[in-house]
């Protein structure tokens, strides 16, 4: 894996336009998921609900980014990772879990960042967010 600019920002937030390696960017993952439920009561309040997360078969990683300074990550957009079953045969055949990229922004409202089950594995979608997160 080659070096490219490593990142002094604390964990779980990463500088604008900065390039870090898999590993690094692994270890900025924060537990963040408490605060995108906080903001999503007002915003988007059924996407937790019990009963939607189970018709979805949904489940959310733990880990979450954010851009910014950990000071400031009340008010920064926050990029978290669902996975779905489907069970519908329409991406995965099934019964394959897939991965979704979301961002919850201040107001509470989540949106699909990546297509719906975009993404085969956990690590796939890990990688699309540090993608995004260096643009």
């Amino acid at each position: 894996m080659s070096e490219i600019l490593k990142s002094d920002s604390p964990i779980g937030f990463v500088p604008a336009k900065t390039k870090i390696s898999v590993q690094d960017f692994l270890k900025q993952g924060r537990y963040l998921i408490d605060e995108v439920k906080r903001r999503a009561e007002k915003g988007s309040p059924f996407f937790f609900n019990p009963e939607t997360m189970r018709y979805f078969s949904s489940r959310v990683s733990e880990l979450a980014w954010s851009k910014g300074d950990l000071k400031n990550y009340q008010t920064e957009d926050i990029y978290f990772i669902t996975s779905e079953r489907d069970t519908s045969f329409h991406k995965h055949s099934g019964s394959t879990r897939g991965y979704t990229v979301r961002l919850c922004d201040k107001t509470g409202d989540i949106q699909k960042v990546s297509e719906f089950q975009e993404f085969g594995t956990l690590a796939q979608a890990r990688k699309f967010i540090k993608e995004v997160l260096e643009k």
